[in-house]
């Protein structure tokens, strides 16, 4: 059984007892009032469980980042097998359609970190940055802008500035990237 809790209140009694053992031999006024031990005690505590909350919400944002969810993990691992993707070759429009929009996803999962698919929205689709929450993953965005672009048609726009981005993971998807851009050129 998994307790979710026990490392945050570990953390928080630790971060308590060390601040409360300084205080007490820092300040030694805590020791000529009565119950200053309580009084202490209490401070520290009300002092600590914001810091805390912001120590234990950075924790929580690094394990994120450091480690992605079983269902990422399995699309990195087979899009990394292939990074040409060549699925991409569908016989129906409606195929290739999808797979390349798979193949974008697959480029912009690997080669943009959050924070650089925002500025690229803010920068290049403001339109779009209107629309997408704060609180949007890195795959809700990708998908979204990956309609977004499609819709607009302005897929080139977005490809080249995935490039100047990261080019050496654009060159790692080029074989995928080549097909994507000759479906493009076929439907207009």
């Amino acid at each position: 059984m998994k307790m979710k809790w026990f490392a945050p209140l570990t953390i928080l009694a630790s971060i308590v007892i060390i601040v409360s053992v300084i205080s007490w031999y820092a300040f030694p006024a805590w020791r000529d009032v009565q119950g200053g031990r309580w009084q202490l005690l209490g401070i520290v505590i009300v002092a600590t469980l914001p810091i805390a909350k912001d120590v234990l919400g950075f924790v929580k944002e690094w394990n994120t980042v450091a480690k992605p969810n079983d269902e990422e993990q399995n699309s990195s691992k087979s899009m990394k097998t292939d990074p040409s993707l060549a699925s991409i070759q569908g016989s129906g429009q409606k195929e290739s359609g999808a797979a390349g929009k798979a193949a974008m996803r697959a480029l912009l999962l690997d080669s943009l970190r959050e924070q650089e698919l925002r500025e690229i929205i803010s920068d290049y689709f403001p339109d779009l940055f209107s629309t997408i929450s704060s609180r949007s993953n890195p795959r809700e965005i990708i998908a979204e802008l990956i309609e977004f672009a499609c819709k607009r048609r302005q897929v080139k726009l977005l490809l080249e500035i995935v490039d100047r981005y990261n080019p050496r993971q654009y060159r790692r998807y080029q074989k995928g990237i080549d097909e994507i851009m000759a479906g493009l050129s076929s439907e207009e």
